[in-house]
């Protein structure tokens, strides 16, 4: 399941900031079925001026 959280607020002196969120649950990345990756739950966030970020689950 992909779940995605975009915003943009403007400010009264219009300077927009506009933050993604993003969660992507139980997938897995297959090889050519030669090996399978799984994963739980993969989140990453991204704001104005920065790169996505991924932060690390325990």
């Amino acid at each position: 399941m992909l779940t995605l959280d975009a915003r943009t607020i403007r400010s009264q002196d219009n300077v927009d900031k506009s933050t993604v969120q993003g969660t992507l649950t139980d997938f897995a990345l297959d090889f050519f079925g030669i090996a399978q990756v799984h994963f739980d739950e993969l989140r990453f966030r991204s704001g104005p001026g920065r790169s996505p970020t991924s932060p690390p689950t325990a």
